[in-house]
């Protein structure tokens, strides 16, 4: 299920690991982040206000998942709009 990184290659580290990972890249820009991890789901969900940051998110999640074995993938990073 795991690729591209030796310190995320145990599937019950997953989930910390793609939260930290998406936190990180995202610099503090995601909110209210939510990772689920099961034997065939990955669900992704948090809110941002830059679309931007919603991109570097959804591909910070693609790059740390072996594309040969992804289970379902449910990415929903929603783009708020900033108040008045």
């Amino acid at each position: 299920m795991i690729a591209h990184d030796h310190q995320c290659s145990r599937s019950t580290e997953l989930e910390a690991c793609l939260r930290q990972r998406v936190l990180e890249r995202t610099g503090g820009h995601l909110h209210d982040l939510h990772v689920e991890v099961t034997d065939d789901h990955i669900s992704v969900r948090g809110a941002t206000s830059s679309a931007y940051i919603k991109d570097v998110a959804c591909r910070t999640v693609l790059e740390l998942l072996d594309s040969t074995r992804t289970p379902r993938l449910d990415l929903n990073i929603q783009v708020e709009k900033c108040g008045s």
